[in-house]
């Protein structure tokens, strides 16, 4: 009887023994590599993707060929905006505490994407909770997106999704009594939801030509390499305001708001219930229209590009020139301090006068820019390609485009704001983006 008992229990533990085995082994084999998940992301060479170009190349359908083929879903479903999200601002008693610089929080992430602060990547370290801090930039691959909350005591509270092939800088800018946040779609598209503005705290977005001035509102705002741009708004309204012309228009449930790359600005009326359905059709049209005219939309924004390139690189050269202050801040903010009064004082005086100067030409510039990489997208599918002059193709100058290494000029650009607003009780100078906008808006 005893030998039988034993028997039973020796049975009953190898069972028990296998069975949290194949669990473990599971789980393990579910995992998903940390460098799988996260890697830099370049609005310029896109390379953000899982799968390599090189894999891409060699891949069944193009292996004869060597080349990627361009197709219609390569291109149309890269950066089409998704339905609104509907999640709420995150509840005061599930938000976790912020740090001295934190402005809010990532949420969600899927996919690759990047957030450069301080002049350098923080895609190996982003992950759901990671800080917001002011002057980041954050950037979605193709099949990523991100949510983040903002609720920091500067800013108004607000749940933005990011949707792929998205970027957007976040600069928190004293502006007198007024802290005023701006979110400045740099490509792709965004949903809000902002709670309700007060007196003392503003929010903008921008998308180039058009500024939309929120008052506490659900909304997205989609946008395409070309400059056009669609606003449309599921709950309250956003005041659009159409740079170039002076003029705004308002976007609410039942009215969407258009403005046309170097065009005008159009308000519309859609119904609230098919407002998603409209916005994509409209998507789907427009890169439609970009396809079959890539190379002029090329043409015209590098003409863009050439115009202010000369004006914004002599800026920045003679900005560098004061190095010695730059390196200094830098030091300083490595260790969590800043200089005495009097030499703060010093070093702004000289500071500033690099700062104005770069501002008259760096807002356009970032977004000729940015559109550039985005049509580069488009150019290495195979659309728009051709001469921009008489022997000077849009391949010469995408090669010497991708080698100009702006990305890294107006990253550390951005590091310098911060660095002058952290010595300057929150306030950079701005200039007006008013005076020079890209094109005229007869064509609308």
């Amino acid at each position: 009887m005893k030998q039988r008992i034993i028997c039973i229990i020796l049975i009953i533990c190898i069972f028990s023994f296998t069975a949290c085995s194949g669990k473990k082994d599971k789980g393990d084999d579910m995992r998903i590599p940390r460098d799988t998940q996260k890697q830099a992301f370049d609005p310029v060479t896109n390379e953000d993707s899982r799968e390599s170009q090189e894999e891409k190349v060699n891949s069944p359908e193009n292996k004869d060929t060597g080349t990627i083929i361009p197709t219609e879903k390569a291109v149309e479903t890269s950066t089409k905006p998704v339905e609104t999200s509907s999640k709420p601002v995150v509840p005061e008693n599930v938000r976790q505490e912020l740090g001295p610089e934190g402005e809010g929080v990532i949420t969600y992430m899927d996919g690759n994407v990047d957030l450069v602060r301080n002049g350098s990547s923080m895609a190996d370290d982003l992950e759901e909770g990671f800080e917001l801090q002011n002057y980041d930039l954050v950037s979605t691959g193709e099949g990523s997106s991100a949510e983040i909350e903002v609720y920091s005591s500067r800013c108004p509270e607000s749940s933005i999704t990011i949707m792929e092939n998205t970027i957007f800088s976040f600069e928190i800018n004293k502006l007198e009594a007024m802290e005023m946040t701006t979110f400045d779609v740099l490509a792709g598209s965004i949903s809000l939801k902002v709670d309700a503005i007060t007196r003392d705290k503003g929010l903008d977005v921008t998308t180039g030509e058009a500024t939309m001035g929120v008052r506490g509102t659900t909304f997205t705002v989609a946008t395409l390499p070309t400059g056009d741009a669609l606003i449309t708004c599921t709950s309250g309204k956003v005041e659009c305001g159409d740079d170039a012309a002076g003029k705004s228009l308002v976007a609410q449930p039942g009215k969407v708001v258009e403005k046309a790359g170097g065009g005008g600005m159009r308000r519309l009326d859609v119904p609230a219930e098919t407002a998603d359905d409209y916005l994509e059709n409209w998507y789907d049209e427009k890169v439609r229209l970009l396809k079959s005219d890539a190379l002029a939309e090329i043409k015209k924004f590098v003409g863009e590009y050439e115009k202010r390139i000369d004006q914004f690189t002599t800026a920045y050269d003679n900005m560098m020139k004061e190095t010695t202050i730059i390196n200094k801040w830098k030091a300083e903010d490595r260790k969590g301090k800043i200089g005495s009064t009097m030499e703060i004082l010093k070093e702004k005086k000289i500071i500033i006068g690099y700062i104005y100067e770069i501002q008259k030409t760096l807002f356009w510039f970032k977004h000729v820019y940015f559109r550039l990489s985005q049509l580069k997208r488009y150019h290495d599918q195979g659309f728009g390609k051709g001469n921009i002059r008489a022997g000077y193709t849009t391949t010469d100058f995408f090669n010497s485009f991708s080698k100009a290494d702006i990305n890294s000029r107006l990253a550390d650009l951005g590091y310098i704001f911060k660095l002058y607003a952290k010595r300057n009780e929150g306030s950079v100078p701005v200039a007006s983006t008013s005076d020079d906008d890209f094109f005229g808006d007869d064509d609308f």
